[in-house]
């Protein structure tokens, strides 16, 4: 799931966050999973999540993979276990890609 670029604020990628110039035109990228997955936000930011990643094989060896690393973890509830963590990104391309999936 994602969200399009209709957030007004700026991107809040690592890239952005310490330029003086952040990007305005950006899309937020929401990943739902279970919060013994991604625990924290430190366990967020080192999070990597491979998308199209629709065959056999390792995510290296297949084209068409996508790897988004570097998530905020947005929210989370331990007796549940479900959290929710956030991608910032300017590939366009990739977002119109996952509204096509």
């Amino acid at each position: 799931m994602y969200n399009d670029l209709v957030i007004p604020d700026t991107c809040r990628c690592k890239a952005c966050k310490n330029s003086s110039v952040p990007e305005k035109i950006f899309a937020v990228i929401n990943i739902y999973t279970a919060a013994h997955v991604v625990f924290d936000d430190l366990e967020a930011e080192h999070t990597t999540c491979h998308l199209f990643f629709d065959k056999e094989g390792i995510p290296d060896t297949c084209s068409g993979v996508v790897a988004l690393n570097g998530f905020y973890r947005w929210a989370g509830n331990h007796y549940e276990d479900h959290c929710r963590i956030e991608h910032h990104t300017h590939d366009m391309d990739l977002v119109r890609r996952l509204k096509q999936a």
